[in-house]
């Protein structure tokens, strides 16, 4: 009977060690697979903090544009008031006013 014990405690420590190694082997795999995970997921903040500045950037150049834009028409809405202003002053001196 001891040496069947001794052969069954043989038999579930070699089973221990091969769990223990299966166990590892499939953490590591885990672990890359974990890895790999936060790679993807960092390539796309990355990717989303990209697109977030050249959108950023876009608003800020249409922004300007507009502003440019409402400048010019208000200058151009000044001089036409201000011709009509000299062309009502001329009309007005030709009249005898």
């Amino acid at each position: 009977m001891p040496d069947d014990l001794s052969e069954d405690e043989r038999r579930l420590r070699k089973l221990a060690e091969q769990t223990q190694v299966h166990w590892d082997e499939a953490q590591a795999a885990t672990q890359s697979e974990l890895e790999a995970v936060r790679k993807a997921v960092q390539e796309q903040w990355q990717h989303e903090q990209a697109i977030k500045e050249r959108t950023r950037q876009t608003l800020q150049t249409a922004q300007q544009g507009q502003s440019e834009l409402e400048l010019k028409a208000q200058q151009e809405q000044r001089q036409q008031e201000e011709e009509k202003r000299r062309k009502d002053q001329s009309q007005g001196q030709g009249h005898g006013y």
